[in-house]
């Protein structure tokens, strides 16, 4: 109903999430039902011009802090992951990609997840966006950290849902 609604008026940006999932090798799992909300995504944007971004948390193959430190600590696996996310991306005329693991657990892991956007941004053609969530509060192991840089993400997303109503 977007099409004859003109619900996409007011849209900037498109996030598709949970369709398409990493796994520890730097492989990308697509569920069954991707294929058409992909295609769909593709023709709708095309149509109405939003920026459309793959973000990426729920993982395949094993736990998702495994999982997503396999992805970041593994140079290697980091590249395949990088290659795999550029076809897609290159695939859906999408305009970004989205790192939505909330939160590595140490500096190092941060260092490295700041690293595969890095990656990430040398890869991609210029015009496509880089970005990061986090659920919002201060933590000395990502912010106050000397290895992460928020210049390399072009948008840092905050999870507001995650405070408590006193806040």
């Amino acid at each position: 109903t977007f099409r004859t609604d003109r619900v996409y008026d007011h849209v900037s940006d498109v996030l598709y999430s949970f369709g398409v999932q990493p796994r520890a090798d730097g492989s990308l799992y697509y569920r069954p039902e991707a294929a058409n909300h992909l295609a769909r995504l593709k023709s709708d944007q095309e149509m109405f011009g939003f920026r459309y971004h793959m973000c990426m948390f729920t993982v395949n193959g094993g736990p998702t802090d495994a999982v997503w430190e396999s992805i970041v600590n593994t140079p290697s696996i980091r590249t395949t992951f990088i290659n795999n996310v550029e076809g897609l991306l290159a695939a859906n005329n999408m305009t970004g990609f989205n790192l939505d693991w909330e939160r590595p657990n140490t500096v190092s892991e941060w260092g490295n997840y700041t690293q595969l956007a890095r990656e990430m941004q040398a890869a991609f053609p210029a015009e496509w966006e880089v970005s990061v969530d986090d659920y919002g509060s201060a933590d000395s192991r990502w912010n106050d950290s000397p290895l992460f840089d928020p210049d390399v993400f072009d948008q840092v997303g905050l999870m507001a849902y995650h405070y408590a109503a006193s806040s």
